[in-house]
């Protein structure tokens, strides 16, 4: 029937799975007289480039790091931008894995799910994690992650032949 709505609440029974992105642990070198960013969470007594790349790997927040290498003092931070030319210090971009596949097993209607917390939307998928001091204040102090959200439906065989547009 033309000009009828049938309004269908999408709230209820989401399932939702929380993860740390993949990041490469490959530390590289870095640039020396160079830093990228400005700013980001401070670490004493780092004895060399290698050792603050690695802290920067274990932050799911760092994008880049920095090494003052005469006070041997390490920066780890989430903004990378400008670059900048700077005596005594040795900085990187920290690399992350390539992207993921464009159809990730998650996304196939196949996909087993049922392990996956059952939440309703709206849904923060944040708050549910221990706070962090070491994670970005900007953040909540909350590590950022990768979140996946499914929702199992069946349309009623009368909509066949209709559009359907859903909200979300």
């Amino acid at each position: 029937v033309h000009g009828v709505r049938d309004t269908v609440n999408f709230d209820f029974a989401w399932r939702h799975q929380l993860r740390s992105p993949t990041r490469q642990k490959n530390c590289t070198a870095g640039e020396p007289g160079i830093i990228y960013g400005t700013g980001g969470k401070m670490h004493s007594q780092v004895p060399n480039v290698a050792a603050c790349c690695a802290l920067c790997a274990e932050d799911t927040t760092c994008g880049c790091w920095e090494l003052r290498t005469t006070i041997h003092e390490c920066w780890t931070k989430s903004e990378c931008s400008p670059r900048i030319a700077k005596e005594n210090r040795t900085s990187a971009l920290l690399p992350f894995a390539p992207p993921p596949s464009p159809n990730p097993s998650e996304s196939l209607p196949s996909f087993d799910d049922f392990a996956w917390e059952l939440i309703d939307a709206p849904h923060d998928m944040l708050i549910h994690q221990k706070l962090d001091p070491t994670a970005s204040g900007k953040m909540g102090y909350y590590q950022r992650n990768v979140g996946w959200y499914r929702k199992h439906f069946n349309l009623p065989a009368e909509w066949e032949g209709s559009s359907v547009w859903l909200y979300i």
